[in-house]
Order: structure tokens, then C-alpha cells, then sequence
């Protein structure tokens, strides 16, 4: 009810469009009715007649206020998108590995289809942007994988997996009695302190994952291609494990327990090792397992041949040959296989008396010599390794990468000359990049190897350095020559020949700014032997003023500028690189650097002619250290550039990750 003297405003009416509004009479009743159609009906009443004058359209509702939230410069916003923002960087960067195992596996590259994700075990390094790279520099660009020389980068991110080894026998070690085994990697160690085993390069999202194993043990005897099997591991359900059965030797009477070793492989690379103890009968039951073994962490190479030295008596070798990705699906060979040889008792000797015999030959005769010596190594190679090789050859090509593992000390495989009845191929160290690295030790191969400053000790010798009146003073014209040379070419850093100030710089007691990339050594060196009616002599080298350093002064817990820098050592020594058997192992320059943590090892194993070697040396430091080819398919540029012409060139041997580069 409108009372007496209200306004009504109703602008948009036609019915007030006059005025606007309209004043009532005192006596005049005023109504409104609902209508559907139009809205209300307003009706004036006079002596209770009455009958509708117009309708007016239904009001439209007024616009509800303006929420807070909604504001133009409201804080909550902000902060509500940073949120958010904070919350899309923890996903991406710590959790989406998490999330992608919660995703069904065929939706996963869903997740990716915008593009590639970067893989974090990617480790090649960056390509020359033209100008030429050195120590001290730091590269740009990419690489790209050459042919075969790696197992191809997933489009996924990978990750390192960390698994424990364990394994199980199915009850005590009896001669001449089977006994199973049963190997299998676990997502903890039974036992504390165990080395675990690190599997590098696979998917983010793995659900299973095929690894292969294989077994050795010097008290056991297993079947042809019965050593080795594979095992399976579950992300969200308990492993598969792998079960090999062998037989007890007669070799384990009289013993308190026997040692079984089991090898890992995750894409032809050597992912770590487990050890047990098997209890014979009677015996106290011996520690479950200690794990320790090199991990390779940077893409596979084509071929990779573990020898191990089983019987040391007999010369009797184990051979283990894991392929590639790659090798396996151009030659439909299995992805691991072994075989066993004999070298003999005495191969140490024979093999050093042979090369030595090659080395000192005139410039060019060497060639048919090394051919036929390259041959008789052939040929002690197992049938598995020469069918191997072959079909690889015919497969893949000829130049594929070869790394040996090893703790067989005395024949250079890398000299071997593989040949048929109807063809014969070169010398494994010219035609391929091949890489050595010890079976036996708890350390690795790094991947990369660091730029940085070249360290040159170069003796300056004169009459009174004779230790020996049958022992002449060696030439120092090369080494000065040689020094000099990596001084102008490289910014190579002068350090003096003393015993003790050499012993400083091993210790990483220098004041070089940033990193020592490479440590080299140009000087005299002799190869220990033992001899009737004398002491041994150890592996040593000589420096100035009738100074004298060895191998196991390098072999101690202060020698530190490897673990530091991740310095890779060249030694232009002659015999530096060879190595001997010592007690129950190794013994040598190489071994003494690895073992402290030295990123690789370069040196000759029989003596060399002065002139010669400083050639190898820059070619393969220019191409390594300047160029954009792993280490050892630098070594083996360095050598074709004379190896028809000089036997010095074949001398060298490489220790470290055959594909390995400088970064």
C-alpha cells in the first residue's frame, strides 16, 4: 500500500515519462497485483470502483556488491598466484618423480609430449664452440652420441638407483656336492656398512627393471654359459631373483668357507659387485657380504670384457663379455656371455721379454712383428670373445669402443690382432678406443675428466745423478724439449723434480689457482723385478740430485690431488704403465693411482724411444683436452699418426672410462 503524499518514481515508464512521478489524492486507495505476463498491476480505486491504469515491468535487481577478494589490487591475490607458483616449482623439481609412479605407465608420456625432458645421467659434455678449448676453459655447445659409442639417452628423465646385494646359498659348501644360489638386489642391506650397488640411467618411472648377473667363485664349477643369469626388480612388489646352481671343487677341502662374487650389469655397464662367504661343513658361519666394486657412470660401450684371473698357478682366465643396447639388436646376441682361457704360468715374463723384443726394433720393422705377436694374443682369447668380435665388426663397424676390466696383470689385450682364416684385422689399438680399468678396487672411472692447469716434472739429470755405474744417465734433451713445449702451447705449470717437492704437489699442497687437470711426468723409469740373489725392486722413477720416488709412496692415505682435483696422470717414463703380480694382486703405477683417486693413468709399458713419445703425448692432450673426442678414441688418433713408423707409439697403455672426456 502506497500511503497518502508518496512519490512513485518511475523514470523508465512511458506511462510516467512526463514528469517522472505522480502524486495521489488523499482519497485515493491504491492496489498491486502480481500479473505473470507484465509484471504488476497497479489499480486506483474511487467509491470502490476501480480498474487497473497501467502495469510497470518488473524491477531489475541492483548489482550485488563488490566482493573484497575481487579487488583490482587486493594482496590476497598475489599471494594466492605465488602459492601456487611455489607449488608448481616443488612438483616439477622434487616430486615429480613421485607423482609420475602414481600415473598408469601408458599415460606417463603423455606428461611429456611438449618436449624432452633433460636427462640428469647425461653426462657428455659440451661440444667446442670453435675456438679451441684448453685447461682452464670451459667449452659450449652439445654433442651428439657418436654411432654405437653409447646406449642411446631415454626421452624420459633417469635417475640413480640404489639397491643392496644379498645372496643366498642353499646350505653349506660340501665338495662335490651342487649348491644354489640365490642373488638378488634389495631396497635395504641386511647388514650395516654395505656397499651398495648404483644403477645409473634408469627411467624416472620404472616399474621393472632386467638386470643381469654373473657369478665367480675359484671353488666352484658351473656348466658352460650356466655362471650368469638375470634378475628382475619390482618398483611396487618383491625382486625376481636370479638362481645359479653350481658345483663344489675339490679346491675348497680343507677350507673354513668359500667366496662367491656376483657382477651386476644394467645396459652393458658394470654397475657394482656382492660378496659371501659360504660356510664349508663344521665351520662357523663367516659375514654375509661386503660389496665393493667399480661403478661405471657414464653410457655404455659397445663392447665391454671382464677378465678375471681365477687360478694364478695355471694362468687360468674367466672371461665375461656384456654388449651394448645397441651391439645386442644389430647382432642378436645376448646381452651377456662367458667363456674361459689358459695364458700359462709364466705369462709375465714371456709376454714382457716379447714386447721388449718389438720395442727395440728398427723404425718400420716393427709392423709384422707386432702383427704376428697381436695374433698369439688372439689366440688366447676364448671362442666366445672371437665370435664376439667378429659379428660385431661385421654389425656395428670397425671402430667400435672396447673397455677391459681386469686383474690379470701381464698381456696387453689392446695389442691384440684379431684374424680368420680368409681376413685379419689391425691392431685393437688402432682400430678401436680402447680403455682399461682393475677389476678388484673400491673406487671408479669417472666419466668426466676436469679442466684445468697441466702440472709438468721434468728431471734435469747430469753425472752425478747415477745411482748405478752399469745404469747411464739418460738424455734430458727431450724432456726439456717436451716441457717447454707444453709450457707454450698449454700454460703448462713448471714444479720442480726434488723428491719432497714432488711429494707436496701429490699431496695437493700447491698454489695454483683452481684445479690441476693433468699431472705429467717426463723422465726415466724402471720396471721392479725380482731377482735371484737380490731384493725385489719396486716400480720407481728418477728425479734430481740421485732422488728416487715409488710406486708405493704414491700408495698412501696423504697422497690427496686426485680426490681433490680429479687429476688424470701422464707418465713419460719408460715402463711406467706395466703392471706386475704382487702378493695376491697388483702392483704398479697404475694401480697406486687409482687406488687414490686419480681420474685416469697414461704411460708405456716397455721402453720407448725419447723422440717418439713427446709426439703422442701433445696429440693426444690437443685432442683430449682441445677437441671434442672421448679419451680414448684420443689415444687412438695420437698413435695412427705414427704407428707405421715407430714402436714407441704402441707402448701406451690408457687406464680409465674408454669414453671418458675432458669437460
Amino acid at each position: 500500500m502506497i500511503s497518502d503524499g508518496e512519490e512513485y518514481v518511475r523514470s523508465a515508464d512511458p506511462l510516467f515519462a512526463g514528469s517522472g512521478q505522480v502524486r495521489l489524492p488523499n482519497s485515493t486507495e491504491i492496489s498491486l497485483a502480481k500479473s505473470k505476463e507484465r509484471g504488476f498491476s497497479i489499480g486506483v480505486h474511487f467509491d470502490n470502483l476501480g480498474a487497473p491504469l497501467a502495469t510497470i515491468p518488473p524491477e531489475r535487481p541492483s548489482p550485488a556488491p563488490r566482493s573484497p577478494l575481487r579487488s583490482k589490487w587486493n594482496p590476497w591475490i598475489w599471494l594466492l598466484i605465488l602459492a601456487a607458483v611455489a607449488l608448481a616449482f616443488l612438483i616439477y623439481f622434487f616430486w615429480r618423480e613421485w607423482l609420475l609412479s602414481l600415473l598408469p605407465l601408458p599415460l606417463v608420456p603423455l606428461v611429456f609430449m611438449a618436449g624432452t625432458v633433460r636427462d640428469r645421467s647425461d653426462s657428455h659434455p659440451p661440444a667446442s664452440s670453435g675456438r679451441p678449448v684448453g685447461p682452464g676453459d670451459s667449452p659450449t655447445g652439445t654433442y651428439e652420441h657418436p654411432p654405437f659409442a653409447g646406449t642411446v639417452s631415454p626421452r624420459l628423465e633417469t635417475i640413480t638407483l640404489i639397491r643392496y646385494p644379498d645372496i643366498q646359498a642353499s646350505g653349506r659348501a660340501q665338495v662335490n656336492t651342487e649348491l644354489e644360489l640365490t642373488i638378488q638386489l634389495l631396497a635395504k642391506g641386511l647388514e650395516p656398512n654395505l656397499e651398495a650397488v648404483r644403477i645409473l640411467g634408469v627411467p624416472a618411472h620404472w616399474t621393472e627393471l632386467k638386470m643381469w648377473v654373473l657369478v665367480s667363485c675359484e671353488d666352484m664349477e658351473f656348466a658352460e654359459g650356466k655362471d650368469s643369469g638375470s634378475l628382475l626388480l619390482r618398483r611396487f612388489a618383491r625382486p625376481a631373483p636370479c638362481r645359479i646352481t653350481g658345483l663344489v671343487r675339490p679346491s675348497a677341502l680343507g677350507k673354513d668357507w668359500i667366496e662367491v662374487k656376483a657382477y651386476f650389469f644394467f645396459n652393458g655397464r658394470l654397475c657394482g659387485a656382492g660378496r659371501k662367504c659360504i660356510a664349508t661343513q663344521g665351520a662357523a658361519e663367516p659375514k654375509q657380504i661386503e660389496a665393493k666394486q667399480a661403478n661405471f657412470s657414464g653410457p655404455a660401450p659397445t663392447l665391454t670384457v671382464v677378465i678375471e684371473l681365477k687360478d694364478r698357478t695355471r694362468g687360468r682366465l674367466h672371461w665375461t663379455l656384456s654388449l651394448s643396447e645397441e651391439a645386442q639388436i644389430a647382432t642378436g646376441l645376448p646381452a651377456l656371455g662367458s667363456g674361459n682361457s689358459e695364458i700359462g704360468a709364466v705369462a709375465n715374463q714371456e709376454i714382457r721379454a716379447m714386447v721388449e723384443l718389438g720395442s727395440k726394433m728398427d723404425f718400420g720393422d716393427h709392423v709384422a712383428y707386432f702383427h704376428g705377436l697381436g695374433e698369439k694374443i688372439y689366440r688366447l682369447t676364448p671362442a666366445l670373445f672371437q665370435k664376439t668380435y667378429w659379428a660385431l665388426h661385421d654389425n656395428v663397424g670397425s671402430d667400435f669402443a672396447i673397455q677391459f676390466i681386469t686383474n690379470e696383470p701381464s698381456i696387453p689385450w689392446e695389442l691384440m690382432r684379431p684374424s680368420q682364416k680368409d681376413r685379419a684385422g689391425g691392431l685393437l689399438a688402432l682400430d678401436h678406443p680402447v680403455g682399461r680399468w682393475l677389476l678388484d678396487p673400491d673406487f671408479s672411472p669417472p666419466f668426466q675428466v676436469p679442466l684445468g692447469h697441466i702440472a709438468v716434472v721434468a728431471p734435469e739429470y747430469d753425472d752425478d745423478d747415477a745411482n748405478d755405474p752399469d745404469e747411464p744417465v739418460p738424455s734430458v734433451m727431450w724432456m726439456q724439449e717436451l716441457a717447454k713445449d707444453l709450457e707454450e702451447e698449454f700454460q703448462a705449470k713448471r714444479f720442480s723434480a726434488r723428491r719432497a717437492d714432488l711429494l707436496e704437489l701429490l699431496e695437493g699442497k700447491h698454489n695454483v689457482p683452481g684445479k690441476i687437470a693433468v699431472f705429467l711426468f717426463a723422465g726415466h723409469g724402471t720396471y721392479g723385478v725380482e731377482t735371484a740373489g737380490r731384493p725385489i725392486v719396486l716400480s720407481r722413477v728418477r728425479l734430481e740430485r740421485k732422488d728416487q720416488l715409488t710406486y708405493l709412496e704414491v700408495d698412501r692415505h696423504e697422497t690427496t690431488l686426485g680426490r681433490k682435483d680429479g687429476t688424470f696422470v701422464i707418465f713419460n717414463a719408460c715402463d711406467a704403465g706395466a703392471l706386475g703380480p704382487v702378493w695376491d694382486g697388483m702392483g704398479g703405477w697404475a694401480d697406486a693411482f687409482l687406488r687414490r683417486e686419480f681420474s685416469g693413468f697414461l704411460a708405456p709399458i716397455w721402453p720407448v724411444f725419447e723422440n717418439d713419445t713427446p709426439k703422442v703425448i701433445k696429440q693426444f692432450l690437443l685432442l683430449a683436452f682441445r677437441g671434442v673426442v672421448s679419451l680414448g678414441e684420443a689415444l687412438r688418433q695420437a698413435r695412427l699418426q705414427d704407428g707405421q713408423t715407430s714402436p714407441s707409439t704402441l707402448a701406451f697403455l690408457y687406464y680409465g672410462d674408454v669414453l671418458a672426456r675432458a669437460t
